[in-house]
């Protein structure tokens, strides 16, 4: 889309950077660029810039995808996604299980693409939207789909026949594919074979895949040849063994292999050595070395296994069932004598600091906790990569409460270039020294207290006011309806009204505001929030209404937002769920929802604002599509909670900004604006407003948005500049105007995904 706002993720060197760049600018979206300096590899980083910059759009292999999920969730932050509609997985398999946990998160409206392919049949030939139905509470992988436009795919046996559904052959791709490699005709005869029915040649991917008997979709199953994946990374071995062998003139022969062991990647290098030679010895850590120095950090073994001879099978080939099992556990052990170091020494010498680095290291390295380290052994030469020293990277920034942004001594690049615990320890020690030296002090987070009852927050208090002084008592401002009409009935896709009231019942117990009530304590003039005990079913109205035609339908969704009468805050009833039905479609026992009915959903604002939407209907979609309710943990922070800490809080420096922003504004002073009749005396305040939407063509939106990003500054700010303007020239060169704007007001982690009533609404004064 024109819309679209693209991370820039890929390396140059992968195929799917075309896409992200030149695919995103032919149709006239926006490439978001991250800093040069391992940027794409410290994902609080960016998350952030999702936020920031609203991207919509990120292609990202899942083992990033399970740091970037991790962050957001340890810091509760899974808000900075919100602008995400599209995410395309690329690279490697996905786990069903990964995906079942990360699809409540994402935004409302977000697709999840997993696309496969190779950069030989021009970088990607299937797809497969991913959804709940995809078997998530199984093991195994996501489906790679169904064949991209004008692609064909072909699953043959080693004769080139078609097997039977279900079971595994290679797969060939017929299309728009490449027509070679360039001086290459070895490996053209390989990878290009004509098959019977089709026109050009196909390619030999080199992949294991069977079709799934249930939906006809295409599974990958590895490979079948020595190009192998390692987190993602298309690896040739044979270019890891020329390395080998250019390391000691010994080696006779070699051969490296995948293994896969613990959900982790490793390449474990088997070495045969000439028996007759013995003009260089076998150095292991020479090769390691070596192989560092030519090698990308993916592509160096973890371990080097020397064996008397490797064995072949009948056929000549690399027999890898009969090569020795590789003991992963060695990796702790030193590579040479020189780093031996004695356990009780290493444990006794170690600082508080190294002792947390060694503990992490163990958790991102699936070792024993019991396990010596020694603090001077490189984290990469105990089978560490690029993806579990990003994932370690995350885990001090959450351990040590770290904000990288604040200073430049602490990134991803420096864990690389020094990779010991001594190292680590070192570099966060001087980090947290810095942040001292200018009296940083870490935010304490808030902690549940636990409570029923309390001073109800200064939100709370506003409404309660508004609702009973201010306005009319047939006022009905402070409803929040959300109206939805149900587009699908599909067996697959149908909710039983039974199993929605349950969802609802779920939310209700987990948020308690949602069941808080509100009284006024005569004797202490001090309004008092009391949480009700969960009640099952009597804790919301539920209504089903019946209609003849859509003209009545309006009249009853009218109704229920114009309605000062539909919530009790003394009882704590401050949601309704209305379901409207077509009367022709009544059914002596309603059961299910059905295609066209209405939903109304209706809040009051005393417990619910605008972030609040996103929290409800995330947490609603949860329980629909799991048929199951959402845990109640009776150790979460509550609304309660915050309005407690509110109380608690010096607000004397805020006190002396508004009072110093706002100097000398004439608050009794109205701004005389046009108007097109005349106002009553006997008028009231009615406490509604009106939404005017103002279209504007896309040249317009652009402009809008690119001006924004030039001066560096929030479409917000641009927008506020334009109202500005306007309001100058309608008030006659009025030059101290002062307009309110809501503001979240969820400045806190604790408040990120919170149903409550947290907005504030601040006056913004400009003067000219």
């Amino acid at each position: 889309r024109t819309t679209d706002r693209a991370i820039q993720l890929s390396s140059c060197t992968w195929d799917v950077h075309i896409h992200e760049v030149v695919g995103t600018l032919l149709v006239g979206g926006t490439v978001i660029l991250l800093r040069s300096e391992q940027g794409n590899r410290n994902m609080d980083y960016l998350s952030q810039i999702i936020e920031i910059h609203q991207a919509t759009y990120v292609c990202i292999v899942p083992t990033l995808q399970v740091l970037l999920f991790d962050i957001v969730e340890a810091q509760k932050a899974i808000q900075r996604l919100n602008t995400l509609r599209l995410i395309w997985s690329v690279g490697e398999p996905i786990s069903c299980r990964f995906i079942a946990r990360i699809l409540p998160m994402l935004p409302i409206g977000c697709q999840y693409i997993n696309f496969s392919g190779a950069t030989e049949g021009t970088v990607i030939q299937m797809f497969h939207v991913v959804t709940k139905d995809d078997g998530l509470s199984e093991s195994g992988t996501v489906p790679s789909g169904q064949p991209m436009p004008y692609f064909r795919c072909h699953i043959l046996d080693q004769f080139l026949q078609i097997i039977p559904i279900g079971y595994i052959g290679e797969l060939f791709v017929s299309g728009p594919i490449m027509n070679g490699y360039l001086n290459r005709p070895d490996l053209n005869s390989k990878a290009l074979v004509q098959l019977p029915d089709e026109p050009d040649k196909s390619y030999r991917t080199g992949d294991l895949a069977r079709l799934i008997p249930a939906t006809g979709k295409i599974q990958l199953l590895g490979r079948n040849d020595f190009q192998v994946k390692v987190n993602g990374q298309r690896v040739e071995l044979e270019e890891i063994q020329a390395v080998i062998y250019q390391s000691n003139s010994s080696i006779s022969n070699c051969a490296v292999v995948k293994v896969v062991e613990r959900g982790r990647d490793h390449l474990i290098a088997y070495i045969q050595l000439n028996k007759t030679s013995t003009s260089v010895p076998f150095d292991e850590k020479l090769i390691h070395t070596n192989c560092q120095d030519h090698l990308p950090q993916y592509m160096v073994p973890s371990l080097f296994i020397l064996v008397d001879q490797l064995p072949f099978n009948s056929n000549g080939k690399l027999d890898k069932a009969a090569l020795p099992k590789p003991n992963l556990s060695s990796l702790l052990l030193p590579i040479n004598n020189d780093e031996t170091c004695n356990d009780q020494e290493n444990e006794i010498s170690m600082t508080n600091e190294q002792q947390l680095v060694h503990d992490l290291w163990c958790d991102i390295l699936q070792f024993d906790v019991n396990s010596k380290i020694p603090i001077n052994r490189s984290f990469f030469s105990l089978g560490g990569n690029s993806l579990a020293i990003m994932r370690l990277f995350a885990q001090y920034q959450i351990k040590f409460s770290l904000d990288t942004k604040s200073s430049s001594s602490f990134n991803i690049a420096s864990l690389f270039r020094q990779s010991t615990i001594a190292e680590h320890a070192q570099i966060l020690q001087q980090w947290l020294n810095h942040t001292s030296s200018q009296t940083h002090q870490p935010t304490q987070l808030w902690s549940t207290l636990n409570i029923c009852q309390a001073e109800a927050s200064y939100g709370q208090q506003r409404i309660f006011v508004d609702q009973t002084i201010r306005f009319s008592n047939e006022t009905s401002v402070y409803n929040v309806p959300l109206v939805y009409r149900i587009i699908s009935n599909s067996n697959s896709q149908q909710i039983t009204i039974d199993r929605l009231r349950q969802a609802i019942d779920a939310i209700i117990a987990k948020h308690a505001i949602l069941r808080t009530s509100l009284d006024w304590n005569i004797d202490t003039n001090v309004l008092v929030q009391s949480i009700q005990q969960f009640n099952y079913r009597n804790q919301f109205e539920f209504v089903i209404s019946y209609a003849e035609n859509d003209e009545e339908i309006t009249k009853i969704i009218n109704k229920e937002i114009t309605s000062s009468k539909l919530f009790d805050l003394n009882r704590g009833i401050v949601l309704r769920c209305h379901i409207i039905k077509y009367n022709f479609m009544r059914k002596d026992e309603e059961i299910y929802l059905e295609k066209n009915d209405i939903i109304i959903f209706n809040l009051h604002h005393i417990a619910f604002d605008g972030a609040s939407r996103r929290i409800f209907f995330s947490d609603l979609k949860y329980n629909l599509e799991n048929d199951s309710t959402l845990i109640n943990n009776e150790n979460q922070f509550q609304y309660i909670d915050y309005s407690v800490y509110e109380k608690q809080m010096d607000i004397i420096s805020s006190y002396h900004f508004w009072q110093s922003h706002l100097d000398g504004l004439n608050l009794e002073r109205r701004i005389m604006l046009p108007f097109d009749r005349h106002r009553l005396l006997t008028d009231q305040h009615s406490g509604f407003a009106h939404l005017i939407d103002i279209p504007f063509d896309n040249d317009l939106i652009h402009s809008f948005l690119d001006y924004a990003s030039s001066q560096d500054i929030t479409p917000f700010q641009l927008g506020l500049t334009i109202f500005y303007t306007f309001l100058y020239k309608l008030s006659q060169n009025q030059n101290d105007l002062c307009i309110s704007c809501i503001h979240a007001n969820r400045y806190r982690t604790e408040l990120q995904n919170l149903i409550g009533m947290f907005v504030a609404t601040l006056p913004h004064r400009i003067q000219i």
